[in-house]
């Protein structure tokens, strides 16, 4: 367990977890203006990031190569971050009442990343909210999305779930999530929706 510490000012990464580096708690800390506050690597699972406090860093969680899965990040808040959180093929992962604001990307999920959960999060006043590439079958329901430059985007990415998000103001159609696909050797224009977006934000829940 990594508890209650203050890390600042480091060029590398602040936690590195590599090679297996499963079942470990990293909680309750406070990273202000590193390269990588959090790096997983290889197959590094089942662990619990709960209650962190980061900003300004480069990366506040990367979740790298080699299938990094069922880890989870619990009410942490990222707060101007050049990428809060960047999940690279992985698996099965969880992020669940998180506040992501003022950041330049609130969520990455890319190479084949699947399976993921983002859960009654607050995206707020992040330059890109939530973007997809090449990363199907993840869930984004229930969170709040306030006064971002661009709330979503998708790129080659399929069968993801969008339901009952607040997307900046009440609705009473579907919100409509555009990206593009790529159909041979083009890129095209296409859609998702959330289909029963919610009529008011849960901010009240952070």
């Amino acid at each position: 367990m990594i508890e209650n510490n203050v890390i600042n000012h480091s060029f590398y990464e602040g936690v590195y977890l590599g090679f297996c580096s499963s079942n470990n708690t990293f909680s309750i800390n406070k990273v202000v203006d590193c390269s990588i506050v959090i790096y997983l690597k290889d197959h590094s699972d089942n662990n619990i990031f709960l209650e962190n406090k980061l900003r300004g860093n480069g990366f506040g969680f990367c979740s790298d190569y080699d299938s990094c899965c069922n880890n989870l990040l619990i009410n942490n808040t990222f707060d101007s971050n050049y990428y809060a959180l960047r999940f690279i093929q992985s698996i099965n992962n969880s992020v669940t009442g998180d506040i992501l604001t003022r950041n330049y990307v609130a969520i990455l999920f890319q190479n084949s990343s699947c399976l993921n959960v983002v859960f009654e999060n607050m995206i707020k006043e992040n330059k890109k909210g939530i973007f997809l590439t090449d990363s199907s079958n993840n869930d984004i329901l229930r969170n709040d999305f306030l006064g971002n430059d661009q709330n979503s985007f998708f790129v080659n990415s399929h069968s993801n779930m969008w339901r009952n998000n607040y997307w900046d103001r009440a609705r009473v159609m579907p919100k409509i999530i555009s990206g593009r696909l790529k159909l041979g050797v083009v890129y095209v224009p296409w859609f998702n929706f959330d289909w029963h977006p919610a009529d008011k934000p849960r901010s009240s829940l952070f």
